[in-house]
């Protein structure tokens, strides 16, 4: 028998098989301790690494162009780069017989708790110590591809335990919300091969970079964001994803025009209307215990342009008849069943919006996702115009401790030049779940990571200061000409630590500059 089925499939398969008693050793791949690095696979649920992310064959300065400009051609780039994350990559069970498709981002390198990076990274050195140590200016290349190829399975049964699916998303951990446990985002990061790749390329800078660069200085060259990085390649991709156990229920969102208004007013998602979908209504997998988990929402960030695009999807039992998944492809029914047909999606590309109509073109046959589309773009206008409202003892929770003022005085004023222009906005009522953080946006939240924040004269730039409005509308406007980290909290929040650690595991040293 062969099937294709969603990875919740596969494990539930695996303890279908044995509780009957069959395949016994079937249980076995699940509860095995994880291996060592090179160890050899058998005993493991072990999946090929999945190709790298092919990017738009476009000139990205006219891609960025023209997704700037068209909401319409930007949201359809969205959908796009969604299919291309959900290729199907097809792993066989231990009965032999039976397989299952697993999307492309979920065979790649874990971050988080359960991270794929850091033990690479301690390998990555290990093998480039003696390499350095003959020649200090060595081609690192062959290095980082041997490396890899260590890696080029992923396990499954790694990835798929309660720890892992339920652990705080390092951007909460980070923030004084943590008694808040029922509003946390949970999940796990990961990123293409490329991305990983270009880390180890450029461990020296991201080890050695500080928080030097001002705001207003320029950008070390016209096609250099970082002075502590080269940029990342165009097939680099992260990825951010956040589950929830199905017998919890998965809340879902109102994101029509007038609840987008609403919670504009004072920038805080609502908590949303907990519903208990089936396993064939969400993408769910099964853990190692037998816990069904569902997939609430994910991001798929791709360098496909310059500034990035950020892809951004969250579960609605109605998205395919409603606003922001009105417009989905025909297409998605094709992927695990047809589960993703219930989500909908955002989409930004670049910090400024410059469709001067965003709604429409969707006018005529979408009219819920141009009255959505349109209440986003007025409720911007409105903060533009005439400043903005907030609920500072929320505000309070953002912070431990609790900075004095929580708010700037210029924090809920009137835009003023140069940033008194419409911004883009993309915000997941799953993840941005902080409140004030649903009128932020993605793009804009990541110009911060490796930087002092100047309104406060602070040695850091902490997650919230944009969601209490200590940059321009709320961080949603460009502040920065420069970005040290490249867009990648994980370059702050993971990759600085993991190169610590693991140089120091393997005594490993830069060599002289």
């Amino acid at each position: 028998m062969t099937r294709n089925a969603g990875l919740a499939s596969v494990i539930a398969t695996c303890l279908a098989l044995a509780l009957t008693g069959t395949h016994a050793n079937a249980q076995a791949v699940l509860s095995a301790a994880p291996p060592e690095i090179a160890a050899d696979p058998e005993g493991r649920l072990a999946i090929g690494r999945g190709a790298d992310y092919v990017p738009d064959p476009t000139d990205p300065a006219i891609l960025a162009a023209d997704l700037a400009s068209s909401m319409q051609k930007r949201r359809d780039f969205g959908w796009a780069v969604v299919e291309k994350m959900l290729a199907p990559q097809t792993i066989t069970l231990l009965d032999g017989a039976t397989s299952v498709e697993v999307p492309l981002w979920q065979t790649w390198y874990e971050g988080g708790s359960k991270s794929e990076v850091a033990p690479l990274l301690g390998l990555y050195f290990s093998k480039l110590k003696p390499v350095l140590a003959a020649n200090p200016a060595a081609d690192v290349g062959p290095v980082i591809a041997e490396t890899m190829q260590v890696f080029s399975e992923k396990n499954l049964s790694d990835t798929l335990t309660d720890d892992s699916l339920s652990q705080e998303l390092l951007q909460f951990r980070d923030t004084g919300m943590q008694g808040l446990s029922d509003r946390l985002g949970r999940g796990f990061t990961s990123f293409s091969p490329s991305f990983v790749e270009h880390v180890l390329h450029e461990a020296r800078g991201i080890d050695e970079c500080g928080r030097t660069a001002a705001a207003a200085d320029p950008p070390p060259s016209a096609d250099q964001f970082s002075n502590c990085i080269s940029e990342f390649p165009r097939s680099a991709v992260m990825v951010k994803t956040s589950w929830a156990r199905l017998q919890n229920g998965i809340p879902e969102h109102d994101t029509s025009g007038p609840a987008l208004t609403d919670m504009f007013r004072i920038g805080t998602w609502p908590a949303g209307i907990r519903r208990t979908p089936t396993q064939d209504q969400i993408y769910t997998n099964f853990t190692t215990s037998n816990v069904a988990y569902g997939l609430r929402s994910i991001h798929f960030v791709t360098k496909d342009v310059r500034e990035w695009v950020w892809v951004s999807l969250w579960w609605d039992p109605n998205a395919a008849t409603e606003d922001f998944g009105s417009d989905q492809p025909a297409s998605l029914a094709n992927f695990n069943n047809g589960v993703w047909k219930n989500y909908k999606l955002c989409v930004s590309s670049a910090f400024a919006e410059a469709d001067p109509t965003p709604w429409s073109s969707y006018e005529p046959g979408k009219p819920g996702l141009a009255a959505s589309l349109k209440a986003v773009y007025d409720a911007i206008q409105a903060e533009i115009d005439s400043g903005s409202q907030s609920d500072p003892a929320a505000l309070a929770l953002l912070f431990d401790p609790v900075p004095t003022p929580i708010e700037l005085p210029h924090a809920l004023t009137p835009a003023v030049a140069p940033y008194d222009h419409q911004t883009s906005w993309c915000s997941n009522p799953n993840v941005e779940t902080h409140p004030g953080n649903g009128r932020t946006s993605c793009i804009g939240c990541h110009q911060f990571p490796m930087t002092r924040n100047e309104e406060r004269n602070d040695p850091v730039t902490q997650f919230g200061h944009a969601i209490v409005g200590d940059f321009p509308q709320f961080g949603r406007a460009q502040y920065r000409k420069n970005f040290p980290a490249e867009f990648a909290w994980s370059f702050e929040f993971e990759f600085q630590g993991d190169i610590v650690e693991k140089k120091q595991e393997t005594g490993f040293q830069w060599p002289p500059a």
